[in-house]
């Protein structure tokens, strides 16, 4: 297993210890891809136990879905997965559900528009998994907003009033980008024409 060590000598010695936390935060950085390394040469256990000893949820998560996503049942890691809901419960299942997110929601992802995104496999996971974790859903996305995707967990669960009030902030907030998004257009083009008056302009 890949560890840290430091010189025993350099106990109580202050420059040392500060160089101690230097190279720990740059150890931290550098898991990731020292991870992902074991993973892909073959180590993958190795990987995974190095990623529980730090306590390292997200890495976990990360690691946990390199293959197969959706169906989660197809995934060969889903024992696992379930393994360190049973074990660490909230603190894991909030860097997975945001693993989720952030794998699964593209950026133009519109929750008012007819193209709902049913191909995004890491969204699909969360909820084909919310029978079985319904309560670490309902607490991940009350202590994370993110309305434009808790809306579907409420009305999967028939809590309609609060996935209505989620669509309707969501569209709140569209209407008041495109708001947002004209007006500086128009300033923008009016800036333009106090400075040149040009033959033909798009503006």
């Amino acid at each position: 297993m890949l560890t840290v060590t430091y010189s025993p000598q350099a106990s109580g010695d202050g420059a040392a210890e500060r160089e101690k936390v230097v190279l720990g935060e740059r150890f931290d950085l550098l898991r990731p891809q020292v991870l992902e390394a074991l993973r892909k040469n073959d180590h993958a256990q190795y990987a995974f136990q190095l990623a529980e000893d730090y306590l390292d949820f997200r890495n976990l998560a990360s690691l946990c879905h390199t293959e197969t996503v959706y169906p989660p049942e197809n995934n060969p890691n889903a024992a696992r997965i379930q393994s360190y809901i049973d074990k660490f419960k909230e603190a894991f299942t909030t860097e997975l559900y945001q693993w989720y997110i952030e794998h699964g929601m593209p950026p133009w992802f519109d929750p008012l528009g007819w193209e709902l995104t049913w191909n995004l496999g890491e969204l699909r996971t969360m909820f084909a998994q919310d029978g079985a974790h319904g309560e670490y859903v309902d607490k991940f996305f009350a202590d994370n907003s993110h309305p434009n995707i808790s809306w579907i967990n409420d009305a999967g669960k028939h809590r309609y009033d609060a996935a209505a009030n989620a669509l309707f902030g969501e569209s709140r907030r569209a209407a008041d980008l495109e708001t947002k998004h004209v007006r500086l257009t128009s300033e923008y083009c009016g800036s333009r024409r106090t400075q040149t008056r040009p033959v033909s302009s798009s503006c």
